[in-house]
């Protein structure tokens, strides 16, 4: 029943934002594909500050149909959970997103034949500089991943426009880049940004929390149909 329906939902990405998505992650393949493979490049700023645009762009992806423009007003009359729906997009953009990122780590390796670069891990809160595999790579960021999702998907409900997801997802990025994750504080998005009063293991279990707390808020929104309809006795 699931896979029915992802197929469904898989189908109804066809259009504009397949497009720009597809083409910038074309364009983030080929920053290091056609790179000079004796000077690898710095995997920490892929990982981190060049994927997570992508989160955000995949996401609007993966929601746009629903909760995105004139449709939505449509999609609110229909008789369906409003939490079954999230939920189940939610789960179809972390299955996209764990492609999305083997893909391009594994033609990273391809060209460099190596992964290393800064990292924590869990149990170990000290930086370190090392050789990693896909999973201590991902595991590291997925937190981050998941929580700009989240505002994107929050953008997208509260909106009901697609430039308001990609405000929230993008805006968020952007300030704490230009901020050097000071906008978060012990929240920031990027590992090198954690300050010292923090911890590895604390930043990424609160990324985690507040993208649960998010995902109801956006559910909550989302079950107020009165606020999608502009008049609800047109149906």
């Amino acid at each position: 029943m699931m896979v029915s329906k992802w197929q469904q939902d898989l189908k109804g990405m066809w259009g504009t934002w397949l497009f720009v998505t597809t083409g910038c992650y074309g364009l983030f393949l080929a920053s290091f594909i056609f790179a000079d493979a004796d000077y690898p490049k710095d995997l920490f700023y892929l990982n981190e500050l060049f994927m997570i645009p992508l989160v955000t762009l995949v996401t609007v992806l993966v929601f746009q149909k629903e909760f995105g423009g004139y449709f939505s007003e449509v999609f609110a009359t229909f008789p369906l959970k409003m939490w079954e729906v999230i939920v189940r997009k939610f789960t179809l953009l972390v299955v996209l997103l764990i492609s999305i990122h083997l893909l391009w780590v594994g033609l990273y390796w391809l060209k460099f034949g190596q992964l290393q670069t800064v990292t924590y891990d869990y149990a170990n809160h000290e930086m370190s500089y090392k050789t990693l595999n896909w999973l201590e790579l991902f595991s590291q960021s997925l937190p981050s991943y998941l929580f700009v999702a989240a505002i994107t998907v929050v953008g997208l409900v509260f909106s009901k426009k697609v430039y308001g997801g990609l405000g929230a997802g993008f805006g968020l990025w952007m300030l704490e880049v230009l901020t050097g994750g000071g906008f978060l504080g012990r929240w920031t998005l990027f590992t090198i940004y954690i300050p010292t009063e923090g911890t590895f293991t604390e930043n990424r279990v609160s990324l985690i929390v507040i993208t649960v707390l998010l995902g109801i808020i956006s559910v909550l929104w989302a079950e107020r149909r009165g606020k999608w309809v502009t008049n609800e006795d047109m149906y």
